[in-house]
């Protein structure tokens, strides 16, 4: 098991969220907000987040 995978691009504030551990409230905001795909792994923010 991955314990850690987060990805950061800092200059654009795109992120990867794939195998990061989140309680259920800062997933639920962290999809609300979520509108940009990480420009490494060109994977949806909210596909990383697993939001519905």
């Amino acid at each position: 098991m991955d314990i850690f995978k987060f990805q950061s691009n800092k200059k654009h504030g795109d992120f990867g969220f794939t195998d990061v551990p989140l309680r259920d409230d800062q997933g639920e905001y962290l999809c609300k907000v979520a509108d940009r795909a990480n420009p490494m792994t060109r994977s949806a923010t909210r596909d990383t987040l697993l939001c519905r």
